[in-house]
Formats: C-alpha cells, sequence, structure tokens
C-alpha cells in the first residue's frame, strides 16, 4: 500500500497476509474424471465454492475451479488457520514462493 491507502499493484509476499472470506463456503475435493482422450481415469483437485451463490440459488449448478495437486496443501492450511489471517510466507517454503509469486503475476 501506498502512504494514501491505494495498493501499489505489487505484492510483497515477505509482508502479505491472506484468510478465507468465509469458513463455510469452500470444499476441496479430489475428484476421479475419465480423460476421454486416453480412456484412463485422472485425479483432480476442485475447490467447490458458494460466494456468489445466495440460499435462494442452491439448487444451482456448484461452482468450483481446479487447482494444481501442490496448490491443495496452501488451501488446506487456509481451511485449518481460519478465520485467522496467515502470511504468505508462511504458506510455503522459498522453492514453492517462487511458484505462488508466478500465478499470482498471471492471474
Amino acid at each position: 500500500m501506498l502512504p494514501n491507502g491505494k495498493p501499489t499493484g505489487e505484492v510483497n509476499l515477505e509482508i502479505a497476509e491472506v484468510k478465507l472470506i468465509r469458513g463455510n463456503c469452500f470444499r476441496l475435493v479430489e475428484e476421479s474424471m475419465l480423460d476421454e482422450e486416453t480412456d484412463q481415469m485422472t485425479n483432480e483437485l476442485r475447490l467447490y465454492y458458494n460466494l456468489d451463490n445466495s440460499k435462494l440459488l442452491h439448487g444451482n449448478e456448484c461452482q468450483f475451479v481446479v487447482i494444481p495437486d501442490e496448490m491443495g496443501l496452501f488451501v488446506k492450511k487456509l481451511f485449518n488457520v481460519y478465520p485467522s489471517y496467515i502470511k504468505v510466507s508462511d504458506l510455503c517454503d522459498d522453492n514453492e514462493q517462487v511458484n505462488i509469486k508466478l500465478q499470482i503475476k498471471i492471474i
């Protein structure tokens, strides 16, 4: 943050802290999927969420994002510390921080 309270656009992973918005709106699930090209079963991690799904819309199809296996550990740590914040640097070791920094820039 700049002194005027505006974001700088860059994330300093040494001091950045994150937390889940709500503890009951996410589910981490490992699902088996059939790869139609190879006819092989593969596993993928899905993070199901309902942030934009009010109680009136709970009959709608579940929303999810597929996350890489290595990101599953970070999500589990976020679940475990909820409702507290956790430093990004405490979520992972130095090698993993490089991957997170690259993914943050991509998003």
